[in-house]
């Protein structure tokens, strides 16, 4: 079975300091690690903007 490669964008330097991030997720690194496993729930950490995209970050590690 072929997997396509994912699909990304890549911006320039200028690009790049302009943007603002969608969401963002703070905790430790174990943290981050037991959210990405499953080990504990979305919740439980702080997160800001857009929940949606938080949970297919989830799902997609």
């Amino acid at each position: 079975m072929k997997r396509e490669p994912a699909a990304s964008t890549v911006l320039t330097a200028a690009e790049a300091a302009e943007s603002k991030p969608t969401a963002a997720i703070y905790g430790t690194a174990s943290e981050m690690a037991l959210l990405m496993y499953m080990r504990i729930p979305a919740d439980s950490l702080r997160t800001e903007g857009d929940a949606d995209l938080l949970q297919r970050l989830q799902n997609w590690g």
